[in-house]
């Protein structure tokens, strides 16, 4: 088989950007729609983690993970609606009459960005925790600008967010009668499946006897096999010690 073949059987499919929903939790219930709809640009949020400087070993530990801002663009109608909601909510972490600042708990809430396949079946949402806007870009007005539709550019900040991937469960009744679409988290990731995998070798591991362990862990050349099995090398040694086979320890 072809590297193109193998390619296009991997890849049955490509996801496109132009195809998603934003909800946004402190948008009242009559506007929610409107906003959700004039919202034309997102980002899905990424993934960062702040590491140490490297030590005398070479190495930089983990330590915490960074959150960075995401940018939502919004069309705005002939009435500044849009630009009004995300104005009112920023005033109303801080008023500016008497300078006070609002409540944490009384300002963040939460906003989900879902992706949509060409099929248009949602593939994983994303959850932005404790969020709210911490910039509105400023517009440009521009008297040579005729054929151009006014943008606006919300910073969201945010706590931390999850992710639900989804699994489309009634595919065969959206198919024949155009059902409404019903989802379920869907946990079949390749990480999730490599865990399970790795949880259920450590149980065989945790319940097998010396000499059981060792001989599903010799090759036949006499050479232990490192490569299958998630036990540190501590725990290969102390089977060593408990009554295993001493003599295919390193001890180097």
């Amino acid at each position: 088989m072809s590297s193109i073949m193998k390619f296009q059987a991997q890849m049955k499919g490509f996801m496109r950007p132009n195809k998603f929903t934003v909800q946004i939790g402190a948008t009242k219930a009559g506007s929610r729609e409107r906003i959700a709809i004039s919202c034309f640009q997102c980002q899905i949020p990424g993934n960062v983690i702040a590491t140490t400087d490297k030590d005398v070993g070479f190495r930089s530990v983990a330590y915490q993970t960074i959150y960075s801002d995401i940018i939502l663009g919004f069309y705005t109608d002939d009435k500044m609606r849009e630009l009004k909601f995300w104005q009112d909510w920023i005033e109303s972490i801080h008023d500016r009459k008497t300078n006070r600042w609002a409540y944490y708990d009384d300002y963040k809430s939460e906003i989900t960005i879902t992706p949509i396949n060409r099929s248009g079946d949602n593939v994983a949402t994303w959850t932005l925790h404790d969020a709210y806007p911490k910039q509105i870009d400023p517009i440009q007005l521009d008297y040579g600008t005729n054929d151009a539709v006014m943008t606006i550019n919300a910073t969201i900040t945010y706590r931390h967010f999850t992710v639900t991937n989804w699994n489309l469960v009634n595919k065969k009744q959206v198919e024949v009668n155009c059902a409404e679409r019903k989802y379920a988290p869907d946990n079949h990731t390749d990480v999730e499946q490599h865990n399970i995998a790795h949880r259920n070798r450590k149980e065989i591991h945790r319940n097998e006897s010396n000499s059981e362990f060792m001989e599903r862990m010799v090759r036949s050349d006499g050479t232990y096999d490192y490569t299958t099995d998630p036990t540190t090398k501590e725990a290969i040694e102390k089977r060593a010690r408990e009554g295993g086979a001493k003599h295919m320890v390193n001890t180097e």
